[in-house]
């Protein structure tokens, strides 16, 4: 930016001693007064009276002078900002942006310049004391474990993010060749690029800039020209960023969480309106005079302007934080009435509610008048198949049936018509209420679906922990946990599309539970979901609860389904491709919502007590980014309020262990845009990453693994024989070279399976304990990437155990130890679930049955009447243990696989010599287990840093020593304690900065040293050290002081004993 002096400027003081340029002109006419006492009277009178005026004048003056703050009177700030005190005014000289006259910000995109944009408002987020928020026109969002701080962007910010979005829109194809998140793609996207267009727009007119565009002669063109290069009086934006800086938000704020919050605005002026091209055009003295005193004002208006170093800054009103795509639930808005509240979409009268005021555009009603055609299209069809339907129930035979309970007892019921929830309405009169699903003959049912024949019957409930599946149209889903909450939180997930129906018109695609809530995916061509959309959704929502619509199920044929969903094109896609021709599927309906769905589900919408949406986000249909651009609306319920309020507080601890937020705090990885899904491993990091690595392979030798190293890419002729090829290619890297398809590895067992076949092997070899520290890559969808625990490329501790079938039982019980020594070193628990031959198997029987009866007696040995059965679940080329963990937060993590494969030695025709040798019989195949114990080092990282909150134990902990020393003349001695524990393996730090003790060992506790030596005078003359311990509050003002070479001995075998204490011995 050029910037004029102010003796650049021509200008004239209108007050000067100087004569020059003035006219000497001669009096034309004078007054002389002739002496009079009165007149003198009079006029010493007027003097007086005059002097009094112009006094008061002044003192008012100063008074409301003292009173406006910092604003220059030529632009007052109306509207309280924090940064208003910073505010000082300057000139500057516009650059003209043409020809040689331009800025890198004008540049064709590049890397430096999107830096350069970036740099303009990358600080933007900032944090206020609710002391500051109190005084905002505009009510903000509180920070979460901040001490009550609040959240606020200063609106110049979210103006260079909206110029800089419509600068970058002007580039497509450049930002389209980008590796640009799902968020960063929807900015692009026209609603968004309007969005800022219209925020632009409205900061222009609101700050209207006055300075004088001036024209001049052109003479090489010889004509008047206008031209930029003017100068403007302009608010110090070097001051404004400082600002922003100072009080920039360094922690991670978790925008999934909503906190219900009961901050008040000092002055409210509610009764504004916000019109098309200004929210107010005219302000009243009242108004000014207020601004003027010491009590906020506030203005309920939203403007925006776009600042670079080559404008003028305009407005520092504080804008409300920009909301983005995968934003969380906003804050409670202003009430308004809806006039299409009382009315349902089927046309129904909706249940009175006193409460149902929400926040609603304008332009968006509640729902849509008159819903769409498809719903009554949906409907008639439905009710002419119900009607069928119980004509055939009639038409059944009712016999006695016998029902058995879990605990052997039974009850008589009659077929067709005894339903689960009478058989529960005798066993208890409370339980009704408390279940969720039912579970006749191992198959899920719902509850008040009638009994066909005698059955084993059990009754679950939301906390029911089980095996089992869940089947929708696009996808099995396999219930590894709580198999009640999966299925209330699927019924939770058609609630949710019904509300998306009524409000929208959508198309619904799909939605399934998650293993933490559920999610809805759906065409919008309309408009695009944003956050201020939530609590109309979850209005609808409760009117759907409080209706208590009953879930009804219906068998319909694939012909009557193709008609139902004629309108919607991704239902009629799982039709075509998973309902096989001639054949039926089900469907179920709660009030107008009439979903392709196998269910199961609960018995009505009033079973949800609690409901609230979490987040929204794009997708792509079938996970393709090369078909439809959906939009996803995530959610979580409860049958009890109590839990939700549960949830949003483990929301709140599970953010501030968020491992991504620890990660960036405590510098050890981050991601980049050049490589997604790969971390970037920094310094102290890295120490965690091989500190691992270390204690694994140490446990390879102590326990006969042989440790080998396999090629990281193979000829795709590798992945076909193995089978991969024809399953998993759409998630590998593929490369052409030299004419052929490779291909980068995403597992080692291949690799494994052709070093076993290098040579001849012999029974007496095995069991062969192979493993590897294998780098492997996978072609995640960029959408699904998620810090350490969704990654591209990633190491496993990978191991595959050839051995003969009488070997398998010893091996697992080797392996279960050696699991149960790793998880113990990190106070992890743990559960077993053991998966049986699936329908389409390979092999026999007889071996199946026998490898599952090996596998039963080493887990009935080492974890007797702790594993679970899971029938039918194993893979296809052998059974499987699956492996889950819990932490801190008692959140489930599969790590460990342990599998059984019959597949891979047949497919690579492995074989080794039995005892008798016998060339005439055919060599034996060796059996192959798979096991991955950490499983992925990134993923199991992320598990352990959220686990322990970043506060590591001793022995893996990047950080374990940090020695200050009291004052400058003690610094040698501080920075040899530090070599000697560097030496002696301990990753030591010395402060010798100039900054006081008590800030050093502030820094120190906040990086997470696991040991602070504070060393003076007293250390010095005996050789020994003051240690303060992280996790000992007793020792945080004054430790105990020991000789170094005791400290050094104990911090060793700390180490070396890798225990979860942080204790001296």
């Amino acid at each position: 930016m050029a910037t004029a002096k102010h003796e650049d400027v021509d200008y004239r003081p209108l007050m000067s001693s100087s004569d020059e340029g003035l006219d000497e002109v001669e009096p034309r006419w004078s007054l002389t007064l002739n002496p009079s006492p009165w007149r003198d009277r009079a006029i010493v009178a007027i003097f007086v009276i005059q002097t009094l005026l112009n006094v008061l004048l002044i003192a008012s003056g100063l008074y409301l002078y003292s009173r406006r703050g910092p604003s220059n009177p030529i632009f007052p700030q109306l509207t309280y900002s924090p940064a208003q005190n910073v505010l000082s005014f300057n000139v500057h000289k516009f650059y003209e942006g043409f020809g040689e006259n331009i800025t890198i910000y004008q540049k064709e995109p590049s890397d430096d310049v999107d830096k350069a944009w970036e740099d303009l408002y990358s600080f933007g987020i900032s944090e206020i004391p609710r002391s500051t928020a109190e005084k905002l026109a505009n009510k903000t969002y509180p920070l979460v474990g901040s001490g009550g701080n609040y959240i606020v962007e200063l609106d110049v910010f979210h103006q260079l993010h909206c110029l800089n979005t419509l600068r970058m829109a002007l580039s497509p194809e450049y930002y389209k060749k980008k590796n640009l998140t799902d968020l960063e793609r929807s900015f692009l996207e026209p609603p968004h690029a309007r969005h800022c267009l219209d925020a632009i727009r409205q900061s222009l007119t609101c700050n209207a800039d006055i300075a004088t565009y001036v024209w001049y002669w052109d003479p090489r063109d010889e004509m008047v020209k206008p031209t930029g290069n003017v100068v403007h009086t302009c608010k110090d934006y070097d001051r404004i960023v400082q600002w922003a800086k100072e009080h920039h938000l360094h922690s991670h704020f978790d925008n999934k969480l909503y906190v219900e919050d009961d901050l008040e605005l000092a002055v409210s002026f509610s009764s504004l309106s916000t019109r098309e091209g200004m929210s107010v055009t005219r302000l009243t003295p009242l108004l000014i005079f207020c601004q003027r005193s010491s009590r906020p004002t506030s203005l309920n208006f939203h403007s925006f302007a776009p600042l670079t170093r080559l404008a003028h800054t305009s407005a520092t009103a504080m804008a409300d934080v920009h909301p983005v795509s995968s934003s969380a639930r906003p804050v409670h808005l202003p009430a308004l009435e809806n006039k299409h509240a009382d009315v349902m979409a089927n046309g129904t009268k909706k249940t009175k509610d006193k409460k149902a005021k929400v926040h609603l555009d304008s332009q968006h009603p509640l729902e849509l008048q008159p819903p769409p055609e498809y719903i009554d299209h949906r409907i008639k069809l439905f009710d002419q198949l119900k009607a069928e339907y119980v004509e055939f129930v009639k038409q059944q035979s009712r016999e006695e049936i016998t029902i058995t309970l879990p605990d052997g007892s039974e009850r008589k019921g009659t077929s067709w018509e005894t339903t689960p929830m009478e058989i529960a309405s005798g066993i208890s009169k409370s339980m009704p209420e408390r279940l969720v699903i039912a579970k006749v003959d191992d198959v899920l049912w719902d509850l008040e679906r009638p009994l066909e024949k005698s059955c084993r019957l059990e009754l679950l409930d939301f906390e029911h922990q089980e095996g089992s599946y869940l089947f929708t149209p696009l996808m099995t889903i396999r219930l590894t946990a709580h198999i009640g909450k999966q299925v209330f939180w699927h019924s939770s997930a058609h609630v949710l599309g019904e509300a998306c129906e009524r409000h929208y018109g959508c198309h619904l695609c799909m939605g399934p539970p998650t293993e933490d809530g559920f999610f809805y995916e759906m065409a919008n061509t309309a408009r695009p979901v944003v956050s201020t959309d939530y609590p109309v959704l979850e209005k609808l929502a409760d009117v759907v609860i409080k209706d208590r619509q009953k879930f009804e199920r219906l068998v319909v044929s694939k012909e009557k389904l193709l008609e139902m969903f004629a309108y919607n094109k991704y239902k009629k896609y799982f039709i075509e491709t998973k309902v096989p021709d001639g054949t039926s599927t089900t469907v179920y309906r709660c009030g107008p919502m009439i979903d392709l769905c196998v269910g199961p589900h609960i018995p009505h919408t009033g079973r949800i007590k609690a409901f609230m949406l979490t987040k929204n986000s794009s997708s792509f249909f079938l996970g393709d980014a090369n078909n439809d651009s959906l939009q996803r609306l995530y959610g979580i319920s409860f049958p009890d309020k109590k839990q939700l309020s549960e949830y949003k507080a483990f929301l709140a601890e599970a953010a501030k262990r968020d491992h991504r937020k620890i990660g960036r705090e405590q510098e050890l990885y981050f991601f980049n845009d050049l490589a997604p899904g790969n971390a970037f491993w920094l310094p102290h990091g890295t120490r965690i990453y091989n500190t691992l690595l270390e204690h694994m392979r140490g446990e390879y030798y102590k326990r006969g693994y042989q440790e080998v190293i396999s090629p990281n890419m193979y000829n795709i002729k590798v992945w076909e024989t193995s089978g991969h090829w024809q399953n998993y290619k759409d998630d590998m890297f593929v490369l052409d070279v030299e004419k052929e398809k490779w291909a980068l590895k995403p597992m080692n067992c291949p690799g494994h399976c052709i070093i076993f076949d290098s040579r001849d092997r012999s029974y007496k070899e095995l069991p062969i304990r192979m493993a590897e520290f294998g780098i492997v890559h996978r072609n995640e969808a960029s959408g699904a990437l998620s810090g350490l625990t969704r990654v591209r490329r990633f190491m496993q501790d990978d191991t595959h155990v050839f051995c003969m079938q009488s070997q398998i039982s010893q091996e697992f019980n080797a392996l279960f130890d050696f699991m149960q020594h790793t998880y113990g070193l990190f106070g992890f628990e743990f559960s077993l679930v053991l998966s049986t031959r699936p329908d389409k198997f390979l092999g026999t029987i007889e071996t199946w049955d026998r490898a599952e009866a090996q596998l039963r007696e080493a887990l009935d040995k080492q974890y007797h009447g702790k594993w679970q059965l899971n029938p039918g679940d194993g893979a296809f080329y052998g059974p499987k243990i699956d492996v889950t963990i819990r932490d801190a937060l008692n959140r489930s993590f599969q790590c460990a696989t342990i599998q059984l494969d019959f597949q891979l030695p047949e497919r690579f025709n492995l074989r080794y010599r039995s005892a008798d040798d016998n060339e005439n019989v055919e060599k034996p195949r060796p059996v192959m287990i798979h096991r991955a114990i950490l499983g992925s080092l990134e993923r199991f990282i992320a598990i352990v840093t959220e686990h322990f909150a970043g506060k590591w134990p001793f022995w893996i902990s990047p950080r374990q020593v940090l020695v200050i020393p009291v004052a400058a003349p003690f610094k040698d001695y501080a920075t040899e304690i530090a070599t000697k524990l560097w030496d002696r393996g301990l990753f030591t730090d010395v402060d010798n900065s100039d900054n006081t003790l008590p800030k050093k060992i502030r820094n120190g506790e906040v990086a997470q040293y696991n040991f602070i030596l504070v060393v003076g005078e007293n250390e010095l003359k005996e050789r020994a050290v003051n240690v303060r311990n992280r996790d000992d509050a007793g020792t945080k003002n004054q430790g105990a002081m020991i000789p170094l070479d005791v400290v050094a001995d104990k911090l060793v075998r700390l180490k070396a004993s890798k225990g979860l204490l942080n204790k001296l011995d």
